[in-house]
Parts: structure tokens; sequence; C-alpha cells
């Protein structure tokens, strides 16, 4: 098999596996694990390998995702959010989003079926907001992944992510006492992200044309 063919493959196989491995939750382990697999998909190169195979494989616009958004009031309601989430994971059947604590009422619209979002607005939308500091889905795959999941950096990308690493070891304490469908929302929210991209019809069309490609 040509490396090309084996790396197209390499795709599909992954999104496969998000798609029937995630479905209806995941270990903490493979969470971990499995964070080295979305920052592939999602992060290197710029904007991931879907990203970049996606106009390769001759598709149009923006691939989408279906998942639920922190509204804008709730964004921008500063240190009155004391936590919020996104969410949208299903665990044993059971799913939860739209996590908020807040020090006072919060006028905002949700939909927990989500809404439709293109792939680099779904990762630059907020994940989480704890104390009023937004952690992105960006921001959460590469946390993961660089700093929980093992995969090697390098000296010029660890000075670069400082501090998003700050910003997210303040909060996580916090976070990690929070429970939802018995997972903590560091690695909820994880597997928000790969449910939400296991389950895309966009990404399932392009397993089928990669599929198609590579016999």
């Amino acid at each position: 098999m040509r490396q090309d063919d084996y790396q197209l493959r390499s795709v599909a196989e992954d999104l496969e596996y998000l798609g029937t491995n995630w479905r209806d939750g995941a270990s903490d382990p493979d969470l971990r694990r499995g964070s080295a697999l979305l920052r592939r998909l999602l992060i290197d190169g710029g904007n991931g390998i879907l990203f970049a195979l996606w106009h390769r494989l001759g598709f149009e616009g923006h691939p989408v995702v279906v998942a639920p958004s922190l509204s804008p009031q709730v964004r921008s309601a500063g240190n009155m959010v004391i936590l919020a989430a996104a969410g949208g994971a299903t665990v044993n059947g059971m799913s939860v989003a739209g996590v908020l604590q807040s020090t006072g009422p919060i006028e905002e619209e949700f939909s927990p079926a989500g809404s439709q979002l293109p792939l680099l607005e779904f990762l630059a939308a907020p994940s989480l907001i704890v104390s009023g500091e937004p952690v992105t889905r960006r921001e959460l795959v590469k946390y993961f992944a660089h700093y929980l999941g093992g995969v090697h950096m390098s000296p010029k990308v660890m000075k670069k992510e400082q501090d998003m690493v700050r910003r997210i070891r303040r909060i996580e304490t916090i976070v990690m006492q929070s429970n939802i469908l018995n997972k903590d929302l560091l690695h909820f929210e994880l597997l928000s992200i790969g449910q939400a991209v296991g389950s895309a019809g966009d990404f399932k069309r392009l397993a089928d044309e990669i599929r198609r490609r590579v016999a």
C-alpha cells in the first residue's frame, strides 16, 4: 500500500473509531489516549488533517459539526459565570448539555440538541468557562494531548502554550471536582468533542470517500 493511501485509510479508521468506540462513552484512559488522535484530526498543521482532506478530496465549503454552544449572553457575562460547560456528550444512553452556575440571572437561549457549526467555529468556541475564564475546544484538545496524553512537543510549542497551560491549570481543580455522568468536566468535555466529530455527517461522508478511493 502506498504511504499516501495508508495515511488516508488511517483517517477513515480514526473517524470510524470515534463514531463507534466513543459513541456511548469512553474510559478516562481511552479519552487521554484519544486526545492525540483528536489533535491530529483537528489541530495538526494549523487546522488539522480533516480540514485539509475535506478540500483535497473535492468537498466544497467547510465541514459542519452539530454541537451545543454556550450562548453569547453567557460568553459575555464575565465573572458572573462561576462554571459553564457546553457539554453534549452521551454516557450509557444519557446526555447532558448546557451546564451553568452563575452569581446572578443570565438570560440565554440554549438548544441541548445543538446547532450546526463550521468546524473551525466549533473549535474556536468555548468548551468551558470557569470564573469568567474561557477554554476553547481547540485549547482543551491541545491541553489533553500535550500535557495529559503524552504527545511530544518542541520547546517552541511549549513556550507558545505557556499562557494556555497556566489558564487551564488555574481552573483545573474546580473543573476536576465537577462531575457529570460520573466524569469530571475536563474528560466530559473532551468526550463531547470526540462524539461530535465522530457523529458528524460530513465526516462520515469524508470517511466513505476515503474508503471508496482506497479499496
